[in-house]
């Protein structure tokens, strides 16, 4: 099936008779569209990919559980990289929503939500992987996406969209992609670093460039993968031992910031 044809979505008794055979089980707390969360139901490895595919749901179905809103759907979960970070991607009847990952698909921190009203179109790179263009000018390119799950995000997104368009929802927000609270996951405005809900604090711009000046791995360890962030400590000793053992040849400084539109508590 290519990306432009109709899906046609499996029946739900085949995937749910299959998940039993498997000793595979969901929450009943989270509403699944169980034919296009569970897509592929035939080829080579089947019993592997519906694991895999399972255990992606399974990890982050806790922060699903909390993140969802009423009668909210889940339509699509797949997993790539988004700006060289392991990213799970959830497609639901009314928003995309990204939740920052380890390699194994852990969920941490940040979270973003997208509503289909700020997207205005979803892409193809000249990789074949997934770009969603937002009505604020952002790109958000997903790589190492699985090659059978981008087939079906197109069909999903489409129809999600129609859907979406046809209720005449257009919610009203801060930016296209809007930051979610790590503690509540209630949406936290623009420029906002309090969580009106639940007072949750994040980390100001200010606070990640003073200390990062400071220590400039501390922003690595932080916001990016452990294994880059002790690469860049062993990066940062090595250039501070070089500069002690080294003539003094004036006032080297070392920083580095932090973009506006990530949250992370403190």
């Amino acid at each position: 099936m290519n990306e432009n044809q109709t899906m046609t979505e499996v029946t739900i008794d085949p995937i749910v008779t299959k998940l039993a055979q498997m000793n595979l089980e969901l929450s009943p707390e989270v509403h699944y569209r169980w034919g296009t969360v569970f897509s592929r139901l035939e080829g080579i490895s089947l019993d592997e990919a519906i694991r895999v595919k399972f255990d992606l749901v399974k990890q982050i179905e806790p922060v699903l559980q909390k993140m969802l809103l009423e009668h909210e759907q889940v339509l699509f979960v797949s997993k790539g990289d988004l700006q060289f970070k392991k990213t799970v991607m959830v497609l639901t009847n009314l928003r995309l929503l990204c939740v920052d990952a380890s390699r194994k698909g852990e969920p941490r921190q940040p979270n973003w939500a997208i509503y289909y009203s700020q997207i205005d179109e979803l892409k193809s790179t000249v990789f074949r992987h997934p770009k969603f263009c937002l009505k604020d000018g952002m790109k958000l390119s997903f790589n190492d996406f699985p090659k059978h799950d981008r087939q079906t995000l197109h069909n999903v997104f489409q129809d999600a969209a129609r859907r979406f368009q046809e209720e005449g929802l257009d919610p009203e927000v801060s930016q296209s992609r809007e930051n979610l609270c790590g503690n509540c996951f209630e949406i936290v405005s623009k420029q906002t670093y309090e969580c009106d809900v639940c007072g949750a604090t994040f980390w100001t711009p200010f606070e990640f460039g003073v200390r990062s000046f400071l220590f400039p791995p501390w922003l690595s360890f932080i916001l990016r993968p452990s294994r880059f962030a002790y690469f860049d400590l062993v990066c940062y000793a090595v250039v501070v031992f070089s500069i002690l053992l080294s003539e003094p040849k004036g006032n080297p400084a070392l920083a580095s910031g932090c973009p506006e539109s990530i949250l992370v508590r403190k």
